[in-house]
């Protein structure tokens, strides 16, 4: 498989696979501005993929090997970057806490201490434990949209 699918594939499963960007968010977040709510998602979408493009075409044309070359060595941004990741995935520990108590009426700590201990394991790995985990998954997630998506699937009524 070649670096540029990876690497598509890492993208979709961060930005899905963590449920920043499932479905169901997006007819929450947009559905309540009725039509206009779908310029905004489109809108949304354009930016997302042109701030991902520009990243790697900086990356490709810099030829940048590491991180810190991205972010030109800068301590201030570095640090800003690890505390919003640090944020990002106490949120991804958190959902996944309270997704184990909803669904399997398991106590809170344990679905986020099962998360953690997983995610301990794919980030020991480091990219490549990314890169595994993500060319697992993301055919799974892509074919569960299409499906989803093209069915007679009728949402949950939204309550604002």
């Amino acid at each position: 498989m070649n670096h540029i699918l990876k690497c598509l594939f890492i993208i979709i499963g961060t930005l899905i696979g963590a449920g920043f960007a499932s479905g169901q968010e997006i007819l929450i977040f947009f559905n309540r501005y009725g039509p206009n709510g779908f310029y905004g998602m489109i809108l949304s979408g354009v930016l997302f993929g042109l701030v991902i493009f520009i990243t790697l075409y900086i990356i490709d044309k810099k030829n940048i090997k590491k991180y810190d070359e991205l972010i030109f060595n800068n301590k201030v941004l570095k640090c800003a970057f690890e505390v919003f990741l640090f944020i990002c995935f106490c949120i991804m520990v958190a959902g996944c806490g309270a997704f184990f108590k909803q669904q399997f009426k398991l106590p809170f700590w344990l679905g986020s201490v099962m998360c953690s201990l997983i995610c301990y394991g794919i980030f020991s790995c480091k990219y490549k434990g990314l890169e595994t985990i993500n060319t697992l998954l993301v055919p799974f997630i892509i074919i569960g949209v299409f499906v989803l998506g093209s069915g007679e699937y009728e949402p949950a009524m939204i309550s604002n």
